[in-house]
C-alpha cells in the first residue's frame, strides 16, 4: 500500500511539472504509462496475497478440524482398549479359578499314574465351563460396535 501511495505522490508532481512546463506532455505520457502499469502490478500483487492469505486460514481451519477428528478417535480407540482389557481381565480369572478348583482338588487326592487321564478330562471340564460362563455374544457384540465405529470414524476422517 505504501509503494501505491509513492507512486501516486510522484504522479502527481509530475503532472505538476508538466502543468509548468517543466516536462513535455510527450514525457508526461510515458512516464504515466509506466506508473500505471507499476501499479496494476501493485494491485494484482495486493490481490493474490489476499487470496494467499484467505488459503493458509483455510488449510488452518482444515488442521484445526483434523486435529479434533484424531483426538476424538484416540479417545474412541483407548475406551475399546479399556473395554478389551476388561473382557480379557473376566476370562483369565474364570480360568485362574477353573485352575486353582483343579489344583484344590488335586492335593486332596491322592494320585497314581493311571488317574491323568481322569484329572486331564477334569480340567478340560472346568476349563470348558469356565469358557461358557463368558458372555461370548456381548464381547463380540461389543466388538462389532466398536470396529464399525472406528472404521466409521477413519471413514469420515479420510472420506472427507
Amino acid at each position: 500500500m505504501r509503494k501505491y501511495s509513492i507512486i501516486m505522490l510522484f504522479g502527481s508532481m509530475f503532472m505538476l511539472l508538466t502543468a509548468c512546463g517543466k516536462v513535455s506532455q510527450a514525457e508526461y505520457d510515458t512516464v504515466k504509462n509506466e506508473l500505471d502499469a507499476v501499479k496494476s502490478q501493485c494491485e494484482t500483487m495486493q490481490n493474490e496475497l489476499e487470496m494467499t492469505r484467505s488459503q493458509y486460514n483455510a488449510v488452518v481451519s482444515e488442521r484445526d478440524q483434523l486435529k479434533s477428528q484424531v483426538d476424538e478417535l484416540q479417545k474412541k480407540v483407548d475406551e475399546m482398549s479399556k473395554e478389551i482389557e476388561g473382557s480379557e481381565k473376566q476370562q483369565t480369572s474364570a480360568t485362574e479359578e477353573t485352575v486353582s478348583d483343579v489344583e484344590a482338588q488335586d492335593s486332596t487326592d491322592s494320585t497314581d499314574d493311571s488317574d491323568y487321564y481322569e484329572k486331564g478330562k477334569e480340567i478340560g471340564e472346568k476349563a470348558a465351563e469356565a469358557l461358557d460362563s463368558i458372555d461370548w455374544d456381548d464381547n463380540k457384540e461389543t466388538a462389532r460396535e466398536k470396529g464399525a465405529a472406528a472404521a466409521e470414524f477413519l471413514n469420515q476422517l479420510l472420506g472427507d
